[in-house]
């Protein structure tokens, strides 16, 4: 009867494990994903800003730098942002 109920303990522990890995996992997916969505395609539109200012053949407006500074300041902020997530997240417990 006892080994019955220490293998059910057990049993339930190692689910409990796996569920807990499985919702890590899928936080980390997450946090992967808006890095892509977001981060990435911030940081092409800037880039692309970039090369278009640069073969404009007038002067180039302050402003208008200012403006792609600015937003490669808040892509910035934003990565720091989901780097500061995904180390709140636990450490993965070793799969079994």
């Amino acid at each position: 009867m006892l080994a019955n109920h220490a293998t059910l303990a057990l049993g339930l522990a190692d689910a409990r494990m796996r569920q807990q890995r499985m919702h890590l996992l899928e936080q980390r997916d997450r946090i992967a994903a808006e890095l892509h969505d977001q981060v990435l395609g911030r940081l092409y539109a800037i880039g692309m800003s970039f090369q278009a200012t640069a073969r404009d053949n007038t002067v180039v407006d302050p402003s208008r730098i200012t403006e792609l500074v600015d937003s490669t300041d808040d892509t910035i902020t934003c990565i720091r942002t989901v780097i500061r997530d995904l180390h709140r997240l636990a450490p993965l417990p070793p799969p079994h």
